[in-house]
């Protein structure tokens, strides 16, 4: 019996999420770089997306990456969460449309919408237990 097109379409994208966990495993991260092509669908796509917004010559910036890395490997093993930053120098408008004034700045969204922000340089331990509890608490109610 023939496959249909969209027996064929869901194959082809279980493919896809299969080669793209193994290649976020492969390399040890779980960090999308995203830009204005790519934010929107980032966002949409994913259940519930956590995105850092930064720049590279921003000092508390560079201090907080390793620090969202390992809470990103740590809770992407989940395949409703994905981890994802984006520069505000080479995107400022995606930056101005959330009204983020002042770097890093950590924005969580469930299908799209905004639930929390993470504004500045904290703990690694209060990120960490913020972001779990909203992870459980979005994955729970779902």
């Amino acid at each position: 019996m023939a496959e249909t097109q969209l027996q064929v379409v869901k194959r082809l994208e279980d493919l896809i999420t299969k080669i793209v966990d193994h290649i976020e495993k492969t390399y040890r991260t779980a960090l999308i770089q995203l830009d204005s092509n790519s934010f929107d669908n980032f966002i949409k796509n994913a259940p519930i997306a956590i995105v850092l917004f930064a720049a590279h010559w921003c000092k508390p910036c560079t201090a907080l990456l390793p620090i969202y890395e390992k809470i990103a490997l740590r809770l992407s093993n989940r395949r409703d969460v994905r981890f994802g930053i984006i520069d505000v120098d080479r995107d400022p408008a995606i930056a101005d449309r959330y009204g983020i004034n002042d770097i890093p700045a950590i924005l969580v969204y469930v299908h799209g919408n905004v639930v929390d922000a993470i504004i500045g340089l904290h703990k690694v331990d209060d990120i960490e237990k913020r972001l779990e509890k909203i992870v459980n608490t979005y994955s729970e109610s779902r």
